[in-house]
């Protein structure tokens, strides 16, 4: 969830648009710079690629920094790396070829992956830090709660 949270501050403090927006209105050079996903899309079957878009929700197009995307493969590495290491080495090879996958399509900045591996570092090390403690507070406070329930007649 901090990964998330500061993922969507940082969206309303630093609004970017992905390469593919940038090279339709002219602040990266047209050719080149477009978005291949919707490219691709209408290319195979263009109704049910609109459709499929429309049931998203419109995604925001001024959302690229940070990327979520690698974000949360980058928090799932780190999880993974920390209890069950010996499968952390082929999910952080998904996570490159994630990221390479993300510029290439034009869908963020090299910078945008960064920072959202930043802010899943930072999910990961409140977590790690913080969330054993919490969990353990919030069973005993939901063991009082329920045994101070009184039993049914």
């Amino acid at each position: 969830l901090v990964t998330l949270y500061l993922a969507l501050l940082l969206f309303f403090l630093v609004p970017t648009a992905p390469p593919w927006l940038a090279g339709t209105t002219g602040d990266l050079p047209r050719e080149g710079t477009f978005r291949i996903m919707q490219f691709a899309g209408r290319t195979i079957d263009p109704q049910a690629y609109d459709s499929l878009y429309e049931s998203l929700g419109e995604p925001n197009s001024v959302a690229a920094m940070p990327s979520l995307h690698l974000g949360l493969t980058f928090a799932m590495y780190l999880w993974v790396r920390h209890h069950h290491p010996r499968f952390a080495w082929p999910l952080l090879a998904y996570v490159g070829i994630m990221g390479l996958a993300l510029v290439y399509l034009a869908e963020h900045y090299v910078l945008d992956l960064a920072v959202g591996a930043a802010c899943a570092y930072m999910g990961h090390y409140v977590a790690e830090r913080y969330g054993k403690r919490w969990g353990r507070d919030w069973r005993r406070r939901r063991v009082r709660v329920i045994s101070a329930e009184p039993s049914a007649p």
